[in-house]
């Protein structure tokens, strides 16, 4: 997981530093435009009840499990409500913190969390939004106390005090309006993408397994083959990481981060100079990059001449198979890998358990590259849809960077 120094990527650390306030804009607290709210609970043994946990980093609150009131351990319970603010006091600094939906309108919640409601000055979808805020996280990790990270408690009298600038309420509307134009065309885009990506997964199941066949190859006969008659093998390596002269040069090289949720990949993280390139084990474009070290089943096919590191093979396809097939004929079923892994305490396929796994394919190239080529449009459509979230994602980051803290200021009525 990437980390911020000691912490990891969903701590933003840091003391919060407000600067200076908009014009029209009021300094407050958070304690005088919030109030806290609790409604306790008498559990009853034989009434079913809905738990809640709220996710990490601004992932909003989300259904846990059912419990007969018998079955709760904690007996000391709340009912939380539609448009409750919610904060988990051991996960606050984390980004666990959000808006209560209609559908979990009096579900429960333990001590372990801190129920809030707006008061006049503040909108609720503000709020949401402007948990997204530096400031904000920074202020949630000041009000915290631990010495480790993932132990360390929220302290709600004291995050009740921390200032904020806020807009006037027909300010803050706009914001939010604007905000949520966003958020849509990101849910839409994601619901695209889910679509597309669940296509692709019963496409896969029909047409490399032989169960949907085209008209034309109807009479052609599949054959079980080795891996190693696919192609030639390859094994990967790290270049001494002591010799500085080895990297930064232009020849790609993968590790199984490069290749995730990629069916080609072009450009790596790392690069290897010309007299890394002397010691790298390098294959041309078109090879199937494929992970049996680890994540096992993570693969990709190699869209330039690349070298790799050691938890890598690669396959260099021969002529009488079609490489982008091969590449979705093992990234169908990753499972059958794992049968193949070692006990050791990370899982490992070496080259020659490799070479040996066996795969059922159609005799003709011909279906082979029909299959790919499907399989391939659906990736591609995956690809796009992907690139569109993240770029929507990024514009709305830049624009609450910017309308958050009166950077750039709206038009209300």
């Amino acid at each position: 997981m990437p980390r911020n120094g000691l912490y990891p990527a969903s701590v933003t650390p840091g003391i919060p530093k407000l600067g200076e306030k908009p014009d029209g804009w009021i300094l407050t607290t958070f304690g005088e435009v919030l109030k806290v709210v609790k409604r306790k609970a008498d559990i009853v043994n034989t009434a079913e009840y809905q738990l809640v946990t709220a996710k990490r980093s601004r992932g909003g609150i989300v259904p846990r499990e059912k419990l007969l009131g018998k079955q709760i351990k904690t007996k000391t319970q709340f009912f939380i409500a539609t448009n409750d603010f919610l904060i988990s006091r051991r996960q606050i600094i984390h980004g666990a913190c959000g808006v209560v939906p209609p559908e979990l309108n009096g579900a429960l919640v333990s001590n372990e969390y801190a129920t809030l409601k707006v008061k006049k000055g503040l909108l609720l979808e503000f709020l949401d939004h402007f948990t997204h805020t530096v400031y904000f996280q920074q202020t949630c990790f000041h009000a915290s106390v631990g010495v480790d990270v993932e132990k360390m408690v929220f302290k709600l009298e004291d995050w009740l005090k921390s200032k904020v600038h806020l807009p006037p309420l027909p300010e803050q509307r706009a914001i939010a309006a604007i905000l949520g134009t966003w958020d849509r065309a990101i849910a839409l885009t994601e619901r695209r993408l889910a679509a597309a990506e669940q296509r692709k997964k019963a496409l896969m199941q029909q047409l490399l397994t032989g169960r949907v066949r085209f008209a034309e190859f109807a009479g052609e006969e599949w054959r079980e083959v080795k891996v190693s008659e696919m192609g030639r093998v390859v094994t990967g390596n790290t270049p001494s990481k002591e010799k500085e002269e080895f990297y930064g040069g232009c020849l790609q090289w993968a590790s199984p981060a490069d290749i995730e949720h990629h069916y080609e990949v072009k450009a790596t993280k790392t690069t290897l100079s010309e007299e890394g390139r002397k010691v790298a084990r390098i294959v041309p474009k078109g090879s199937v990059l494929v992970t049996c070290i680890g994540s096992i089943g993570k693969n990709a096919v190699a869209g330039v001449e690349m070298a790799f590191n050691q938890q890598i093979n690669a396959v260099v396809v021969n002529r009488h198979f079609d490489n982008l097939f091969v590449y979705y004929l093992i990234d169908y079923c990753p499972e059958k890998l794992w049968r193949y892994a070692g006990t050791t305490s990370v899982a490992i396929i070496n080259k020659s358990t490799f070479e040996k796994v066996k795969y059922y394919v159609p005799s003709s190239l011909g279906e082979q590259r029909r299959i790919a080529t499907v399989l391939n449009a659906c990736d591609r459509e995956v690809d796009l849809l992907r690139r569109k979230r993240d770029a929507l994602q990024q514009q709305k980051k830049g624009l609450m960077q910017r309308l958050l803290t009166g950077r750039v200021r709206v038009r209300h009525a």
